[in-house]
């Protein structure tokens, strides 16, 4: 899970990671702990942007096989195989991601599209609008992602829309 994870999870997301909250076992709250235990670096009680901006930035360059600087469908599909399984499931993910995230509409996320998610992701996250994310945000967000998850799979499951 350490993926979904790392927090741009919109990009999240790219985090994001994604069907384990379809397991029985998944725990969003706990998911979401271990996150804050890894990103808050300092360890203040809080996630700063500095703290949640680095790991997307490492995370991008993860994704950017091909390093240059654009992240593409394949790369996407590429680095998702690696981590999680077959290629093919992460068609629709990908897909997703590259409607969402590529602004320009040319194929491929830049580093300024990545980030740019990301900004909007720790935005969303930051409910209070402090410039730090707490606990409780993170676990509400990984609550309502988690049930985002589930819905997109049981439409996927049923052979409805995405």
């Amino acid at each position: 899970m350490k993926q979904w994870f790392a927090p741009a999870l919109t990009v999240a997301l790219m985090s994001i990671s994604g069907v384990a909250s379809a397991n029985p076992y998944y725990d969003p709250i706990k998911e979401a702990d271990k996150l804050f235990a890894q990103m808050d670096a300092n360890k203040d009680g809080k996630i700063s942007k500095e703290e949640y901006y680095h790991p997307a930035e490492l995370r991008f360059t993860r994704f950017d096989l091909s390093s240059d600087g654009t992240i593409t469908r394949e790369e996407m599909m590429t680095f998702w195989e690696k981590k999680q399984g077959t290629k093919h499931a992460w068609k629709d993910m990908a897909d997703t991601q590259l409607r969402r995230h590529d602004k320009d509409k040319d194929g491929k996320i830049t580093h300024d599209e990545f980030m740019l998610a990301t900004q909007l992701n720790f935005q969303m996250i930051d409910t209070d609008h402090n410039d730090a994310i707490s606990k409780e945000e993170l676990r509400e967000h990984w609550k309502t992602r988690s049930k985002e998850i589930d819905d997109y799979m049981k439409r996927k499951e049923s052979g409805g829309e995405m």
